[in-house]
């Protein structure tokens, strides 16, 4: 959706939708999942959302010029060239969390491969947000399976928290002499200062953090 109005303002909105589905995301590990399969003989079991899937993501883009200075844009003289043609831009992306997977640091299922996934959600409460979003509530016996079998839990069944951020800058281009011009620019990059967390640890027997 785009829309322009007089007088250089315009906005600009995009929303998108996808589903990215693979077994394997990379060759090597990434910080989300392990590149080997939990179980060489069953790949299916691999199947899942990629550790690249962004579900939903809106941008907002808006560009105008100070209306406080809008008398100047046309003015000639020293006025003119100082006050006159500045303009601001703002971009809002909001858009949803990485997937991971939790692993187990224990060989479970005896094929060799530290890729074991965990066998169960009971007692495991998932935040919305904030530097621990993995919690136990309460005491499962386990969050592994049994020896010599593979957990339950799919691959990349987790989400890290979104995205939610906004830039703004100010520009002046000053015409010096012909097709010259000096360019003064200022940005701010997540204006609103929101913290934005990475993937966790999500080994269930690393030490708790934060």
């Amino acid at each position: 959706l785009s829309r322009q109005w007089s007088r250089g303002y315009q906005l600009t909105a995009s929303y998108t939708w996808s589903h990215a589905i693979d077994d394997v995301s990379d060759i090597f590990d990434l910080a989300g999942a392990p590149a080997l399969p939990q179980d060489d003989g069953l790949l299916s079991l691999e199947r899942a959302s990629a550790g690249f899937d962004i579900r939903q993501r809106f941008t907002l883009a808006m560009v105008g010029r100070l209306p406080f200075l809008g008398r100047y844009d046309q003015g000639k003289g020293a006025a003119g060239w100082l006050l006159g043609g500045w303009q601001w831009a703002a971009i809002s992306t909001i858009q949803t969390g990485q997937p991971f997977t939790v692993n187990t640091s224990y060989d479970v299922n005896l094929d060799g491969n530290l890729t074991d996934r965990i066998d169960t959600l009971t007692g495991l409460k998932v935040g919305q947000d904030g530097p621990s979003i993995l919690r136990l509530t309460g005491a499962p016996l386990t969050l592994i399976a049994e020896l010599g079998k593979n957990g339950r839990v799919a691959r990349n069944s987790f989400r890290a928290p979104g995205v939610y951020r906004t830039d703004i800058s100010l520009s002046r281009n000053f015409r010096l002499r012909g097709d010259h011009y000096l360019v003064f620019r200022v940005e701010a990059v997540n204006r609103l200062n929101r913290t934005h967390f990475g993937i966790p640890v999500r080994v269930s027997e690393a030490p708790p953090h934060g």
